[in-house]
């Protein structure tokens, strides 16, 4: 039992996936687990991020199903990481060995319905932080822990990467990379397809599953004390960590079971969807799905990168858009790449795909007659002030703009308005001024007039020429600038989705057969 999408909409149909990474979230709280007739592991009992990797090369299509162990003796609260890699391509199952794939650990071999198969494993080393260590979880301080595995491309084969996090920061121990015929055109990664069991694929179950079972080699184990603890599953969307869309409270790839276990559908800190299971007898069956949860996106026009806090809890996103999958519920949410953008209270729907916007285009007003007049532009309700080029920044949409006046001179466009588009890099608006020349004039006449009497024709021809030359030089136009009416984002640097660090030699370790 634990929590699985199994390609299958509980409303009806199928949903198809890939991804690049897949992240299993436990929260301990409480966990007592025992099987008398496990001997020395009788209270022992295992989590599994399992999933499929598949490619295609020469012609020929290769499936892998591969596991990310994290043990735990429940008695001692000790724990250990292994991983195992199983061929499941054709049927009978090929002999894997160092022709297929390569990595720090070494092959092994079980008896499958009487016919031997091999298998990959390989074991976390004690030099790893929080590889061989004793987790102090309980109800008032409960521990997080994640399985974590990424699949990539590393010298044109495709390779997976086992990892975990026990508290110590996230860990890397093995590193399996497959050996093709020839490179791959395309490697997605992991797949999700409930439609990939066939003749060619007889073990492709096409799910993704944290599961709870037995401590290994197919043994079964049940919960028998008090037990609390919170299951998720995440995919790379291509930005951030997201929920899975669909689950169910089972896997069906996994030979180790658990028994007295009662699982529902509950929330993770964040408010994503996630699988509380505590010791009660339970039924399998759906957990979620598109119909019962919410899906909020949020677009940083000209983002790279940063934070999506739901209720304060961040959620780190790479690029320009992040998206989050939610039971639904009221959340206050805040979105910061570079500026942040408070996006207020807001309340979801099941089945709601809410869809927002921040940050923006720079809309430019250029002018075109002035010198080093102070000038002003409100725009959306904004309303901004400079000597030179007046630039806002706006998501995409409609807005008014109003030329604040200017004593002595009028600007052609007064008003208006100016569209944004997403995929615009900025909006230039021309603003051309000239000097209001006969009242300029006019007001020159009445003020002589009033001072020194009645004025001849050859005194008003006199005022005209000054007014022109006045106006000339008014009119001489300076160099654009660019100039922000308000600091411009501070872009984040683009966050890499995986962790890269370059895995330390370790000798081979043989573990258990899962």
């Amino acid at each position: 039992m634990g929590l699985a999408d199994l390609g299958v909409v509980p409303s009806g149909g199928t949903d198809t996936y890939q991804t690049a990474s897949f992240r299993g979230t436990i929260l301990l709280s409480d966990l007592a687990t025992y099987n008398a007739t496990l001997g020395s592991e009788a209270s022992d009992m295992s989590f599994q991020l399992n999933a499929y990797v598949g490619f295609a090369s020469g012609g020929s299509t290769f499936v892998y199903w591969v596991q990310d162990v994290f043990k735990v003796d429940t008695a001692t609260k000790a724990v250990s990481v292994f991983d195992n890699v199983w061929n499941a391509t054709s049927q009978p199952l090929p002999e894997i060995g160092p022709s297929a794939l390569r990595g720090n650990g070494s092959f092994g071999s079980v008896n499958v319905s009487g016919v031997p198969e091999t298998y990959y494993g390989d074991s976390a080393s004690c030099s790893k932080p929080g590889a061989c260590t004793t987790l102090d979880y309980s109800a008032v301080e409960p521990v997080d822990v994640f399985l974590q595995l990424n699949a990539s491309l590393s010298g044109g084969k495709p390779s997976v990467r086992f990892s975990f996090d026990d508290g110590s920061g996230l860990q890397s121990f093995d590193t399996v990379t497959f050996s093709p015929m020839v490179a791959p055109a395309a490697f997605e990664g992991f797949f999700v397809n409930a439609s990939a069991l066939s003749a060619a694929c007889v073990r492709c179950a096409g799910d993704v599953e944290l599961v709870a079972g037995g401590p290994d080699s197919g043994y079964q184990t049940a919960l028998s004390g008090t037990t609390d603890l919170t299951l998720g599953i995440q995919r790379w969307n291509g930005h951030d960590y997201e929920a899975i869309p669909d689950a169910y409270d089972y896997g069906i790839a996994t030979a180790e079971g658990l028994s007295n276990a009662s699982i529902r559908e509950a929330s993770d800190s964040i408010g994503a969807p996630a699988a509380l299971v505590t010791n009660a007898p339970g039924s399998l069956g759906p957990l979620w799905g598109r119909a019962s949860v919410a899906v909020v996106g949020v677009t940083v026009v000209g983002g790279s990168g940063g934070t999506l806090a739901v209720g304060g809890v961040n959620e780190t996103f790479a690029g320009a858009y992040v998206e989050l999958t939610l039971v639904p519920g009221e959340y206050d949410l805040v979105v910061t790449s570079g500026t942040t953008y408070p996006l207020g209270n807001r309340t979801l729907g099941a089945g709601e795909d809410l869809t927002l916007e921040v940050g923006g285009a720079a809309v430019v007003f250029v002018p075109h007659g002035l010198g080093a007049e102070v000038w002003s532009v409100t725009l959306g309700g904004e309303t901004l002030n400079g000597t030179e080029n007046i630039t806002f920044g706006e998501p995409s949409g409609t807005y008014a703009f109003v030329v604040g006046p200017l004593s002595g001179f009028s600007s052609s466009p007064s008003t208006g308005n100016v569209t944004v588009n997403r995929s615009e890099a900025n909006v230039s608006v021309t603003i051309d001024w000239s000097p209001t020349h006969v009242n300029l004039l006019a007001e020159l006449v009445a003020f002589l007039d009033l001072r020194v009497g009645p004025l001849a024709v050859y005194d008003i021809l006199v005022l005209f020429l000054a007014a022109g030359i006045v106006a000339a030089v008014a009119s001489r136009r300076r160099p654009a600038k660019v100039r922000w009416g308000r600091p411009p984002p501070r872009p984040l640097p683009p966050r890499d989705a995986f962790d890269t660090e370059p895995l330390p030699p370790e000798p081979p370790h043989r573990p258990p057969p899962s």
